[in-house]
């Protein structure tokens, strides 16, 4: 991808996809195969906060529990996507957006009732959990390019900037501006644990970002916050034993580079 003409605030990128998201809705997607086929265009009203892709690379294994529509499945387990992903956009204008990519098509839209900030695929492909510039917590059911909302929950006392699955599609956690981290267990609305980022009650305290380990015998969940000299990035990492109990937390600085 050769220059944009607009400033970038997400990023995606899929096996022959590059995807970005510009301030006042632009959207442009390029081929990996030929860098020089840019096509620019503009969905939504205001920022395109995040954008990610709905599929697995290919060959990647999934749970039997479900798949993408668009998919093939093999004797042996292995679901094969056969056609190009699906793109998720989450835009300022309250709005989920699933696209084709590289045709650029709105095949679904949802209204949600504050800015959508981050969006995340469980695994299996069948769930997406949503936050935005509220305290709710939104949980769908997806079916190929298709959200039926399931469920509103309330994760802490300020906006989420964040959200993540773990690598078998039934837990999720949701980091906060508060310095919240809420772990969920989707068959229960009753959180599973509540922790917090080293500087909770500090401006530097706001969780960032949050992300479980994609293979394991057990989930790790990480989540980030900048440290109060702003030079670092300070990690939390927590082992969630199979008894679904989390400890064993441990904070980590990982400084930058030098100027």
């Amino acid at each position: 991808m050769e220059s944009l003409n607009f400033d970038p605030v997400s990023i995606a990128v899929s096996d022959d996809y590059l995807v970005v998201g510009g301030q006042h809705s632009e959207l442009a997607v390029t081929s990996l195969k030929d860098p020089r086929n840019t096509k620019i265009t503009y969905i939504g009203g205001s920022i395109n906060n995040y954008v990610v892709f709905d599929a697995q690379k290919k060959g990647c294994r999934q749970r039997d529990s479900g798949y993408m529509e668009d998919s093939v499945s093999h004797e042996d387990g292995m679901h094969m996507s056969s056609q190009h992903p699906h793109l998720l956009l989450c835009n300022n204008d309250h709005t989920i957006r699933i696209v084709s990519v590289p045709e650029i098509n709105v095949l679904f839209e949802v209204q949600l009732p504050t800015a959508v900030n981050y969006a995340s695929v469980s695994p299996d492909q069948t769930k997406v959990v949503a936050v935005g510039d509220s305290n709710e917590v939104f949980l769908f059911n997806k079916r190929g390019s298709d959200l039926e909302l399931v469920t509103t929950l309330t994760g802490s006392s300020d906006a989420a900037f964040s959200c993540d699955w773990n690598q078998v599609s039934d837990i999720f956690a949701v980091g906060s501006q508060d310095g919240i981290v809420n772990v969920w267990d989707t068959r229960s609305t009753h959180k599973l644990a509540i922790l917090e980022t080293y500087q909770r009650g500090r401006t530097k305290g706001a969780c960032r970002n949050v992300k479980f380990s994609p293979s394991g015998s057990v989930d790790l969940l990480a989540y980030s916050e900048v440290s109060i000299s702003g030079k670092s990035t300070l990690f939390t990492i927590c082992n969630q034993m199979p008894s679904a109990m989390y400890n064993e937390c441990v904070c980590l600085g990982k400084q930058q580079p030098a100027d």
